[in-house]
């Protein structure tokens, strides 16, 4: 429009022109600018198309992982800001594999499309259903609490039962992490804990029960960036020390799987905060001590692991009451946790970590003895000492315990 006010103005001024030729002109330069601006509109119109379709399921219209993923991140930036909460829930289907293959593809992918439209029909009209991997959903509660959350977990899950059954996990900003990957972290494993519930007590936990355990904590170990699965060596050191307590084989399962689990609760520990090479200052190290007791938490919700969590919450404790998270002292912290405290100590000071270099193994057990009695249990020192000697004293050396887990 400028440019033909432009014209018009110069035409009128200048003259030399008839005004059937200034009108076709002017006229000519409107359709062109018309067409531009419809050119234009159409344009925005195809990008905002494309946008859509790159972040939504072309099965299901819901969004896919890329959509639901840049949605959780905007929600928990707002979230930070206004000092609110945001919920997560994984979901996943049961027995999809079972489907396919009994009622063959078509009759998955109706099922798939039957989910998305009931938790999106069950849900609030500000939350978000995510389609993230071939049978696995998530979903975004914007400003939902953890007691919220669990309300809307356990509304979609009574409302999937109907057509497709389906396991879920949830977590709850900022209560159970700081940011995406830790939410993520915390809802797997409140998967894992769904998919692996049992009636019974895990006391005689093997190997195929402690694989999703020992997942997690592979998790965890990442997110330290460490070089080895300290959560399998800890359990390896915990249960040389449990067996010269005189456990028997399900007490020592049991120890094995408190062991791998004992820093679960560093999924909601900042990775900048783990693997940070200069000293913690004081509102870090704040961070770090919460850890065991969120690690309780999570286990506590475990169907069967009930008695792990105080075995998980103390293993940072010490024997003079200066550990944390609750100062305990000597045998006020259970027995189990001062095993694990060990255990997690030995292999601490002779594994490589971003801030300190691997210490020689019998440095390591000279260490844990000169703090014994201190920091350390000092029974559970010497029978870790005893178990670690050599062939000669009778007891079995470091390399053949690998088998232990």
């Amino acid at each position: 429009m400028a440019d033909i006010a432009a014209y018009a103005g110069t035409a009128a001024v200048l003259g030399g022109t008839s005004s059937s030729r200034e009108f076709v002109i002017a006229l000519s330069l409107t359709a062109a600018g018309g067409m531009c601006a419809w050119q234009a509109r159409e344009h925005e119109r195809q990008r905002s198309a494309l946008a859509r379709v790159s972040r939504a399921d072309p099965l299901t219209g819901v969004l896919n992982r890329r959509g639901f993923d840049e949605r959780l991140d905007a929600e928990l930036s707002r979230a930070r800001r206004a000092g609110a909460a945001v919920g997560l829930l994984f979901v996943d289907l049961d027995d999809f594999k079972g489907t396919n293959d009994r009622l063959g593809h078509g009759a998955g992918d109706d099922q798939l499309r039957w989910a998305a439209r009931t938790m999106t029909a069950a849900l609030r009209p500000s939350d978000a259903v995510g389609r993230v991997g071939g049978d696995e959903f998530a979903v975004l509660l914007p400003g939902a609490g953890a007691a919220e959350t669990a309300a809307l977990a356990d509304r979609v899950h009574a409302e999937l039962a109907a057509g497709a059954p389906a396991s879920l996990g949830k977590a709850t900003f900022p209560v159970d992490g700081a940011d995406a990957t830790a939410l993520h972290q915390v809802a797997d494993l409140d998967l894992y804990a769904a998919k692996h519930r049992r009636g019974q007590r895990r006391t005689t936990a093997g190997p195929r029960e402690l694989s999703w355990a020992a997942t997690l904590a592979r998790a965890v170990d990442e997110r330290m960036a460490l070089r080895h699965e300290h959560s399998a060596a800890v359990a390896r050191y915990a249960a040389l020390i449990g067996e010269r307590h005189g456990f028997d084989d399900a007490a020592l399962a049991t120890l094995r799987l408190a062991a791998i689990l004992h820093d679960i609760g560093k999924i909601a520990v900042p990775e900048a905060v783990l693997r940070k090479p200069e000293p913690l200052t004081d509102a870090e190290r704040r961070l770090v001590e919460h850890h065991p007791g969120a690690g309780a938490d999570m286990v506590a919700r475990i169907d069967g692991l009930a008695e792990l969590a105080p075995w998980v919450r103390h293993s940072h404790e010490h024997v003079d009451g200066s550990g944390y998270p609750d100062g305990l002292v000597g045998d006020a912290i259970p027995l189990e946790a001062r095993i694990l405290h060990v255990a997690d100590a030995f292999d601490a000071m002779t594994s490589e970590r971003t801030y300190s270099a691997a210490m020689p193994v019998e440095d390591a057990l000279a260490e844990l003895r000169r703090c014994a009695g201190r920091q350390f249990d000092a029974v559970c020192v010497e029978h870790l000492c005893a178990a670690l000697a050599g062939p000669g004293d009778g007891a079995r050396p470091v390399d053949d315990v690998v088998g232990l887990v």
